[in-house]
């Protein structure tokens, strides 16, 4: 049974710009309208969790400060909920290391919810909705809001927020220090946000496995910007699969679903990154997760692996899922200088005291550094429309940020669509 967090969105836009989506898995019978007049109406759909894995990891995976880094992206928090002030405290400095990778001249909001979940779920989360035919993207795709604001140039909606990260108060083991050296018996809550804005920003697909049918499209025709660069272990393209059909199962299952994109390849060394995909199917961490066995704890590109342990440590993005961002549409930061990547430094584990006294020993950590991606440069943006603002106006509580000189590229390859114009949204309930 699923028991899985759930968020009810009801806030409909007209025009084709919205998807009642926050993950992949829709609620029985809900389906989108298609049709550029036609309402798009949201229904409750669940957020991707990550999991609490009981065992005491004791891995460290390091961002390295890179001396004069700008913030490349806006990114504003509005908190819900009891939060500790440290528990504030970790959640900013992960998204401060998302600020410095990704680059957006559009602010990106972030509500961020201290509430109970579910017993063993550290956290859930996901994009607001999900928009297409939109300027600079590719028609006929899903993308989550925030990469559609940063490819049209503008917020679409600026009326609502981009993503949602619930953290879960009920947990009693939540080590809230930002140095990365938590203690025996902890979760690391800022290696937690990491994770949950990763699925926020691009890492969300639409695939489902339920009574032996795969689906793709999230209760649409229409696949989401993940989904269309994985394929099988025998190279089929997911998508091409019929939807709903065993064969897309057996494929979701079969515990080979690859990345294609150019550039995640790249940030694996050459090799296709791998998903999660066990058999059985395992809601809200098949698919939309990197494979645990691929990048276990410790590793580089463990950070999106659908589990996080005890004293797990992961305050970097990882090349991987860099260029996997890249592929879909991300301008990727890469530093002020393209400067040798520099060794991690290991920081002593916790110390312990024995039960009857003596002197504490210290358990040293597995530190791993986190090389810088090699990736592909995109294609060269489209420019949108004359009728989109040169400024998009920025969300409540968040300024509009200095636009960046360098050109926002476009996903490689990618059609210029025919713009659809923007709806004058409802006023936002409740504000």
């Amino acid at each position: 049974m699923n028991h899985l967090p759930r968020l009810r969105h009801v806030a409909p836009i007209l025009g084709a710009f919205a998807l009642a989506a926050l993950v992949a898995i829709q609620a029985p019978g809900a389906r989108a309208t298609q049709g550029p007049s036609a309402k798009i109406e949201q229904a409750p759909a669940e957020l991707t969790p990550v999991i609490a894995d009981p065992t005491d990891k004791n891995t460290r995976v390091i961002a390295v400060e890179r001396a004069g880094a700008p913030r490349t992206a806006t990114i504003g928090v509005l908190y819900s909920g009891a939060w500790p002030a440290d528990a504030r405290g970790a959640f900013q400095a992960a998204v401060d290391i998302w600020a410095t990778r990704l680059t957006s001249t559009v602010p990106v909001q972030i509500e961020a919810n201290w509430r109970p979940l579910d017993t063993g779920v550290l956290g859930s989360a996901g994009p607001i909705a999900l928009y297409r035919n939109f300027p600079g993207g590719t028609p006929g795709v899903w993308y989550p809001v925030a990469l559609a604001n940063k490819l049209a140039g503008q917020d679409i909606d600026p009326t609502r927020n981009d993503i949602v990260v619930n953290i879960n108060s009920s947990f009693t083991n939540w080590y809230l220090g930002t140095n990365g050296v938590p203690p025996t018996g902890t979760y690391d809550l800022e290696s937690v946000v990491m994770h949950e804005v990763g699925h926020g920003f691009a890492f969300i697909g639409s695939m489902s496995v339920a009574g032996g049918q795969g689906t793709w499209g999230g209760g649409t025709t229409f696949p989401f910007i993940c989904d269309i660069f994985t394929t099988n272990g025998q190279g089929q393209s997911l998508i091409s699969l019929t939807s709903p059909s065993s064969a897309l199962a057996d494929a979701l299952q079969g515990g080979t679903v690859l990345w294609t994109g150019a550039n995640g390849i790249a940030g694996g060394g050459g090799a296709a990154p791998r998903f999660y995909a066990p058999n059985p199917w395992e809601s809200g961490s098949s698919f939309s997760h990197l494979d645990e066995s691929t990048y276990p704890a410790g590793n580089a590109n463990s950070l999106m692996t659908p589990r996080i342990g005890q004293r797990e440590v992961i305050h970097d993005i990882g090349p991987v899922l860099l260029g996997m961002f890249r592929d879909m549409g991300w301008s990727i930061d890469a530093g002020p200088s393209p400067s040798p990547t520099p060794a991690a430094t290991a920081t002593p584990g916790p110390t312990t005291t024995p039960a009857g006294g003596g002197k504490a020993t210290p358990t040293p950590p597995t530190v791993t550094p986190s090389p810088a991606p090699t990736t592909t440069p995109g294609a060269t943006a489209t420019p949108a429309p004359t009728s989109v603002p040169a400024t998009p106006p920025g969300k409540p509580g968040i300024p509009t940020p200095t636009p960046v000189s360098s050109p926002t590229p476009s996903p490689t390859g990618s059609p210029t669509p025919t713009p659809t114009p923007l709806p004058t949204p409802p006023p936002k309930p409740g504000g």
